[in-house]
Formats: C-alpha cells, sequence, structure tokens
C-alpha cells in the first residue's frame, strides 16, 4: 500500500516551532515519536524543521500500551500497535493490530488476530523498508495445547495480509531447541533483510533475564539459535556487525539494587562472529542500557544509582557518552520522577526528560532535547499535569541514523589498576 507522502497542512498541530538545526540535519527529514501513557496521544516531532504534530489513539486504557509496544515506519509515516479487548476475568481476549496513518491521522489498517493473552508490535518491529511488520502473539497456558501453539509471530505485509507465520510448534522452531510446550513471549528484537531476530522470554519471568534470542529466516522457514539477540536491552548496529548489551559478571564488583533486576556492571560489544568483549566495567553504579549514538561514533550508556547510595529516595539515573577514542560526555544526573529516556539521532541523539522546580514536580514539564556537537537544543516541551507528580511520556522511536563511514574500532577497556 502506497502512503501519501503529502503533509496535509490544515491537519498539522505544531506545538513548538525552533530555528532550523545544524546544516547535516537539513539534509533530509528526521522524526521523533512520543508516547503519553496518560492520554493515550502520539506525537511526532520533525527535527529538521522544528514541529510537532499531535494524534489521539482513543484507547480506552493508554496505560495499557508502553513505548516498547508500539513500532514506527523507518520514513515515521505509521505507527502500529496491539490492542486486547478482554472481558473483566477472563484469562485471555480478543488481540487486535493497528495500524495507523501518521500522514492523513487516519488508521489504514485493522486486523484481527485472534485470542491471546499478550500481543506486540514492538518497537523494532518493523523492517527496513516498512513493507513488513511482525507481530507477537502469547496464548494462556492454560489454553495452549496439542491444537493451538502457545506462541507465535506473524509477519503481516503492507496490504494487510500474514505473509508468514512461525509458532511454537512448528519443526523449525523444535529443530532450534525450543521445546514446543514451552509458553514463551517472542520479543522481536530486530527484522533485518529476510530475518527476524527474537528473545524467547519465559512466560510469568519479571526482572530482566538475558534469555535465549533467535533467528528466523523466512525464505528458508529456518530457526537458529543466535545468543546476543537473547540479550537485555540490546542494541545492534547492522552497518559495522556490532552488538553492545550490559552484562553482570558476579567476580566483579557492582552495587545493589534492591530492586529485582539483575545488578550489570559491565557492558558487553560484540563484534562479529566470536568476538565478544567488555567495553566498560561499574563497580558501584547499575548499568541498565548501552546504546550506539553520533552516527555510530559513540556508546550512550545509562546507570541507576544502588539503593546502598540512594538510602530512602528513589534511585536516581546518570547517563554519559563514550566515544570510540574514549572521549566521555556526562549528559547528568536524573531524579527518578524525571523519567530520563535517550535515543540516538541524526548526528548526535536526543533525551526525553521531566524538568523539575528542585524535587517538585508537581509543576514540571516534559521536555525534548537534542544534542548535536556542542550544541544542546530544545524540540518539543510541554506541561505535565500537575496530579502525575513525574513522567507521563514515554520515548518510542526515532528516525535510524545514517552510519559514518570508516569507523574505527572501539577502544580497548583496561579495568583500573591494571
Amino acid at each position: 500500500m502506497t502512503l501519501r507522502r503529502m503533509f496535509i497542512t490544515a491537519a498539522c498541530l505544531c506545538l513548538l516551532l525552533i530555528p532550523t538545526l545544524a546544516d547535516a540535519q537539513t539534509d533530509r527529514p528526521w522524526y521523533v515519536v512520543l508516547y503519553d501513557h496518560a492520554t493515550g496521544r502520539l506525537v511526532r516531532v520533525d527535527g529538521s524543521r522544528g514541529e510537532a504534530r499531535e494524534y489521539h489513539l482513543n484507547i480506552n486504557d493508554p496505560a495499557q500500551l508502553s513505548a516498547q509496544q508500539i513500532a514506527v515506519s523507518p520514513d515515521a509515516f505509521r505507527a502500529a500497535y496491539c490492542l486486547i479487548e478482554q472481558a473483566p476475568g477472563a484469562r485471555e481476549g480478543e488481540a487486535t493490530l493497528y495500524v495507523r496513518d501518521l500522514e492523513l491521522d487516519q488508521v489504514e489498517l485493522v486486523l484481527p488476530l485472534g485470542p491471546a493473552l499478550r500481543c506486540t508490535a514492538s518497537a523494532d518491529a518493523y523492517d527496513e523498508t516498512g513493507a513488513r511488520l511482525a507481530v507477537s502473539i502469547t496464548r494462556h497456558p492454560d489454553a495452549a495445547g496439542d491444537d493451538t501453539p502457545g506462541w507465535r509471530i506473524a509477519v503481516v505485509d503492507s496490504d494487510g495480509r500474514i505473509a508468514d507465520e512461525l509458532t511454537a510448534r512448528d519443526p523449525a522452531v523444535g529443530a532450534a531447541g525450543l521445546a514446543a510446550d514451552l509458553i514463551v513471549d517472542p520479543d522481536v528484537r530486530a527484522f533485518l533483510g529476510d530475518a527476524v531476530m527474537f528473545a524467547a522470554l519465559p512466560y510469568g519471568v519479571g526482572g530482566t533475564p538475558t534469555v535465549d534470542g533467535y533467528r528466523w529466516q523466512l525464505a528458508e522457514d529456518v530457526v537458529t539459535p543466535d545468543k546476543p539477540w537473547g540479550a537485555f536491552a540490546l542494541d545492534a548496529l547492522a552497518a559495522t556487525g556490532e552488538l553492545i548489551y550490559p552484562d553482570h559478571d558476579p567476580t566483579l564488583p557492582s552495587g545493589g539494587s534492591g530492586a529485582s533486576i539483575t545488578p550489570f556492571n559491565r557492558v558487553m560489544l560484540a563484534e562479529g562472529a566470536g568476538s565478544l568483549r567488555t567495553i566498560y566495567q561499574s563497580p558501584d553504579w547499575i548499568v541498565l542500557s548501552a546504546q550506539f549514538v553520533e552516527n555510530g561514533r559513540a556508546l550512550a550508556l545509562e546507570f541507576l544509582e544502588p539503593a546502598e547510595v540512594a538510602g530512602e529516595n528513589p534511585p536516581r539515573t546518570r547517563w554519559f557518552t563514550l566515544t570510540r577514542d574514549v572521549n566521555a560526555r556526562d549528559v547528568g544526573v536524573f531524579a527518578a520522577e524525571s523519567g530520563s529516556q535517550l535515543s540516538a539521532a541524526p548526528d548526535g541523539f536526543v533525551l526525553l526528560w521531566a524538568e523539575a522546580n528542585g524535587d517538585d514536580f508537581s509543576n514540571a514539564s516534559a521536555r525534548l532535547d537534542y544534542y548535536v556537537g556542542d550544541e544542546v537544543r530544545n524540540l518539543w516541551k510541554e506541561a505535565l499535569p500537575r496530579e502525575a507528580g513525574a513522567m507521563t511520556w514515554e520515548l518510542v522511536w526515532a528516525t535510524p541514523s545514517v552510519i559514518a563511514d570508516d569507523l574505527p574500532p572501539f577502544f580497548e577497556y583496561t579495568p583500573p589498576g591494571d
């Protein structure tokens, strides 16, 4: 289905205007998509023109969705999400996939997907062309049986048809070592070329598990284990084949989380088949996430304050970046209520956070800032409801960056004292 690629000016809600951005950003349009789980609104911010457009998803329970359950096409013209209508007390509901045209601000596809406990179009569910979308569906354990697979991944094409499907009972799944009766929530981590990479999250397991990862080759209908794709908070740089993710080494010092999350104390970098090394180690603050930014030239690392340091206060988060030649940039330390979130953007990165007057978040504003070179520019800002008391907006997606040519290898990490 071909989408109209022209803005309809009369329907455009401009929330904020800013000056034209740096020269490198005017070469092509780029966008950031945000979701407000308090009101069910999406906002698409045009980073190159300084405009923002708002969409009401008309969801009965906006908190049913999160940023990790909304997929955005590579051109930012479509947003897809899956909702489940469930009767009170029922173990399952009816899943429906919705695809919204963000140019025309209308729903272009409503696709029923049948009974489900969970249904997810993850943030990485679109392929690189935006023509296909991989949606995961999980059944309740009591509903699964010989004739009812416990889970499946459906690949939906641009005409709204299910073009390919993988289920728990397919021979290819068993050949990869996944038992047919194992109930998992298949979390799609990437859709690259003709391959869908997914993590097999065990049903009912919370926290921050590192689980088995798999690669499903659509044309051959072959599933193979691909361990790194099961790592928690993984990021991939397809142009170089590099992967990065937080990890826990029990032999190294780490801070205590005081919560049901793994106290990750190092960052791992995979640079190709069989190549895996530690690139950073944190003996105190807990590593929450790692991602590639600045067109692949740097890493952005997120840390959580350990419970023994936070005391009775909610733990804070901290962000900083490291370039391939070890130049560091401290982005800042943020209160828990600030809900700071970061994503790569062309030539730099964007940061979503709640700005307050000291510790008073009853009069706070959500803001999206763009970091490029030595500049920090505000792209969007909106006051938060006084009763919220904390951030309600989530960072869904940003236009994938064009990766720089001839990137050097990342630095060799040397532990302190060595």
